[in-house]
């Protein structure tokens, strides 16, 4: 039976443009508003011995995001990938540019136009507070350093625009 680990994803909602009085500015996700700017974490699992598949679990999670798109059928997004700061610089960017793609490409099976998804890898370039590889080396148990690496592993969906127009 293969492991798997828990790596969350967080929704970050940006948006990129300015907004004209007629867009729309507040988007419905299940049964929660958010504005620009919210954020909404959620997981996925991946497995721990092949650092770019996703577990059995990724459907149901990756479905927050399918139904969302379709229920805001004017957004363009960008899926961004973060890892650890554990490995090097080239494996991490590597490693988080497959899991991005991953999720697009999931996303995409489910109906939703590519045009509308950009998939990043952004390795270890954003840590979050207290993940960073400093704050990590400075932790006295393996726990807690597993802890910090599990945590900054994360996945944004951003809002890039809200001009997408399905082509006829």
């Amino acid at each position: 039976m293969k492991k798997l680990l828990l790596i969350p994803l967080i929704f970050l909602l940006l948006v990129s443009c300015k907004l004209s009085n007629n867009e729309k500015s507040t988007f419905k996700w299940d049964d929660t508003s958010f504005t620009i700017g919210a954020r909404r974490t959620i997981g996925v699992w991946w497995d721990i011995n092949n650092a770019c598949t996703m577990g059995p679990s990724y459907g149901v999670v990756c479905d927050t995001v399918v139904r969302f798109m379709k229920q805001n059928p004017e957004l363009k997004i960008g899926v961004y990938n973060y890892v650890s700061p554990e490995g090097s610089y080239q494996l991490n960017k590597r490693i988080s540019q497959v899991r991005a793609q991953s999720v697009v490409k999931y996303i995409i099976s489910q109906g939703i136009d590519s045009a509308r998804i950009i998939p990043r890898g952004r390795g270890a370039s954003q840590p979050l507070p207290g993940c960073d590889a400093a704050s990590i080396s400075n932790m006295k148990s393996k726990e807690e350093k597993d802890a910090a690496c599990l945590k900054d592993t994360h996945t944004e969906v951003v809002i890039l625009a809200t001009d997408y127009k399905a082509s006829k």
